[in-house]
C-alpha cells in the first residue's frame, strides 16, 4: 500500500491551488545580482597658467568619462554626474558642458545627466578652466566628481587644479631639424634646457631615445637608467634631484652621442626634460626592463639663459608624459636619414608542366638592404602579379586580390602584406596554385614591385601615386614564364 506523508500532500495541494507553501519549507530564494561596477575617469592634474591680464587669458579643458569595469557592457542607463567646484571659487572659473542642456549649475555644483548606451566608455562632460585675474601662482584646489547610476556602483574621481607651475623647455639646437649622415658616423645631441614657468621643478628627468637604426652612446652613469624598448629602440633616463628654479637654464655636463648603424635608414633621436613626478617616471619607464649605470654621477651645469621656443610655436617633438604648463616644448626630435642603399629584388617564376597540370608558384620579393626600412598604411609595398596567357589561378594567397583590367580584358593580382619592418635578408612570398591550360609560345607574365600611396581624396576609389621600390627600379620586375616539362 502506498504511503503519502501529510506534509508532502499539503505542499502538493497548495501548489495545485496556487497557494504559498509553508515558509518553513520554502527553498532558498534567488540571489540578488551584484551591482555593476562603473568608474569616472578624467585628468588627474591640470596645471593652468596664471592670468596674463588680457581679455582672453589662456584656458585649458579636459573631458570626463564614465567607464564600465567589464568591457563590452553595452547597456542603456541613466547617469547623473555631479561636480563640486567649491574649492576653485574665486580662483579658477570652471564651466561644465556637454551637448545642449545635459549639464546645469547651481552655485558651486554642476550636474550632468542623460540616458546613454555605455559602450565601454562614454564622455559625460567637458570641463573648461580659466584662471581668475590677480590670483598668484601656487594656488591648488580640487574638483570632486561623483556619479549615480541605478543598479550600479560608481567610483568617484578627483582632479587637482594648480595655478602656475614649471614650464620646462628643451632649448633649440643650432642644427637643422633633419640630418643626413653616412653609416658609422656619429653626431651629438644638444641637451640644454630652461624653466620658463612660475614655479620650480621639483627634480628633473632627462629622457633620451634613439630608434633601432641608431646607436645611443652615453656612458654608464649611476643616476641614469638604460633600457632597450621592444623593436630595438635604445633609451636612457637620467635623474637629477633638487629644485630647478624659474628662469634657470642648464645643460648636461656630458654630451650624448648617436652613431648611425649599418642598417639605419629613416631614423630619429628624441631628447626631452620633465619634472620628476610619479606619473612622468611611470610613463617614461613603461614596461621596458632597465639597468642602472655603475659609473660616476652625471651632473647638470648652469648656462646663461637663452631664447627659447615661444608659446604658440609648432610642437618641437612628442611629449608623451609631460605634466607641464606647456607640454609641447619639453622635447625635441632630431630626424636622421642614414645614407644607405635599399635594394628590393622582385621574384618571378618559371612554371614547368604540361597542359592540364596544376603547379605551385611562390611570387614576391627579396629585400637585400642594407638599410633597414618598412611599410605603413600610408606607404604600401605592392606586388602586382600578371600571369602569362594560357595560365589560370586555382588558388591564390589570402594577401592577394584579383583586379579586373577592363581596358585589356585581363585580370591581375594585387598582393600586399600588413605594415611591417624589413631587414637585409627578408623574403616576402605570396603562394599561388596555377593551372597550365595551354602553352602559348613566347607568353610572359610579370611580378612587379612598387610603393603605392593614398590618393589626396579619401573617397577616390582609384589607386594613389606609385613609385619604384628601393634605389634601383630595374630590380622591381621579374618574369613569369611557362615551359613544357
Amino acid at each position: 500500500m502506498k504511503t503519502i506523508h501529510l506534509l508532502t500532500a499539503a505542499v502538493t495541494t497548495a501548489a495545485a491551488l496556487g497557494l504559498a507553501t509553508p515558509h518553513a519549507q520554502a527553498g532558498p530564494g534567488p540571489t540578488a545580482a551584484a551591482p555593476r561596477e562603473l568608474r569616472l575617469t578624467a585628468a588627474s592634474d591640470v596645471v593652468l597658467p596664471i592670468h596674463d591680464g588680457t581679455a582672453t587669458p589662456e584656458r585649458k579643458s579636459f573631458s570626463v568619462n564614465l567607464r564600465a569595469k567589464v568591457k563590452g557592457d553595452g547597456s542603456r542607463l541613466h547617469y547623473r554626474v555631479s561636480f563640486d567646484l567649491s574649492a576653485l571659487k574665486g580662483k579658477v572659473d570652471a564651466k561644465v558642458w556637454y551637448g545642449g542642456d545635459r549639464c546645469s549649475r547651481t552655485g558651486d555644483v554642476a550636474v550632468c545627466e542623460a540616458d546613454t548606451v555605455l559602450d565601454d566608455s562614454t564622455t559625460v562632460a567637458i570641463v573648461k578652466l580659466t584662471p581668475a585675474k590677480g590670483v598668484a601662482s601656487g594656488f591648488t584646489g580640487a574638483i570632486g566628481i561623483s556619479g549615480e547610476v541605478a543598479g550600479a556602483t560608481v567610483k568617484p574621481w578627483s582632479t587637482k587644479v594648480q595655478l602656475g607651475g614649471p614650464d620646462l623647455v628643451m632649448r633649440p639646437g643650432s642644427r637643422e631639424h633633419s640630418l643626413t649622415v653616412k653609416p658609422g658616423k656619429s653626431f651629438d645631441l644638444p641637451v640644454a634646457f630652461s624653466n620658463k614657468g612660475t614655479e620650480p621643478a621639483r627634480g628633473l628627468l632627462v629622457h633620451l631615445l634613439a630608434s633601432e637604426g641608431l646607436d645611443l652612446r652615453f656612458g654608464t652613469y649611476r643616476n641614469c637608467l638604460y633600457g632597450t624598448h621592444k623593436g630595438g629602440a635604445e633609451a636612457v633616463l637620467c635623474e637629477f634631484p633638487g629644485s630647478f628654479a624659474p628662469g634657470a637654464a642648464a645643460r648636461l655636463a656630458a654630451v650624448p652621442t648617436v652613431k648611425a648603424g649599418a642598417e639605419g635608414f629613416s631614423e630619429s633621436a628624441h631628447y626631452g626634460v620633465y619634472e620628476d613626478t610619479p606619473e612622468t617616471r611611470r610613463a617614461a619607464l613603461g614596461k621596458t626592463t632597465w639597468a642602472r649605470g655603475t659609473g660616476t654621477t652625471l651632473k647638470i651645469e648652469p648656462v646663461p639663459a637663452v631664447p627659447t621656443v615661444p608659446a604658440g610655436s609648432p610642437p618641437a617633438g612628442p611629449a608623451p608624459f609631460a605634466l607641464d604648463l606647456y607640454g609641447y616644448d619639453n622635447a625635441r626630435t632630431q630626424y636622421v636619414k642614414v645614407d644607405n642603399r635599399r635594394t628590393y629584388t622582385a621574384v618571378g617564376a618559371t612554371l614547368k608542366g604540361r597542359p592540364g597540370e596544376t603547379v605551385a608558384a611562390s611570387l614576391g620579393f627579396d629585400f637585400k638592404g642594407p638599410g633597414r626600412t618598412g611599410t605603413t598604411d600610408e606607404s604600401q609595398l605592392v606586388t602586382r602579379v600578371t600571369l602569362p596567357a594560357g595560365v589560370s589561378v586555382v588558388r591564390h594567397s589570402p594577401d592577394c586580390e584579383p583586379v579586373e583590367d577592363r581596358t585589356a580584358d585581363t585580370t591581375w593580382y594585387r598582393c600586399v602584406k600588413p605594415p611591417q619592418s624589413f631587414k637585409a635578408g627578408a623574403e616576402i612570398r605570396y603562394p599561388f596554385k596555377l593551372r597550365i591550360d595551354r602553352i602559348v609560345a613566347g607568353a610572359k607574365g610579370q611580378s612587379r614591385l612598387y610603393h603605392e600611396f593614398p590618393t589626396a581624396d579619401p573617397d577616390d576609389p582609384n589607386a594613389g601615386p606609385q613609385v619604384p621600390a628601393g634605389d634601383d627600379p630595374a630590380d622591381n620586375r621579374a618574369k613569369i614564364t611557362v615551359v613544357k616539362r
